[in-house]
């Protein structure tokens, strides 16, 4: 956490739950910290998130 302050992007932790709930809240996540919109699909969304400046820490 103290790395990231230091920089621009998220940190999301993932939580037990289907795939669907973990991808919604990843996608609520990101649109919440960064304001960018993403599919509600945890792989797409790093697709999408692939041309933006910023790190992304899952936990």
């Amino acid at each position: 956490m103290e790395w990231l302050k230091k920089r621009k992007g998220i940190f999301w932790e993932a939580f037990v739950g289907s795939y669907e709930e973990l991808s919604k809240s990843f996608a609520e996540a990101v649109r919440k910290e960064a304001g960018i919109y993403v599919p509600h699909d945890v792989v797409e969304a790093l697709k999408v998130l692939n041309d933006f400046d910023f790190a992304i820490v899952l936990d």
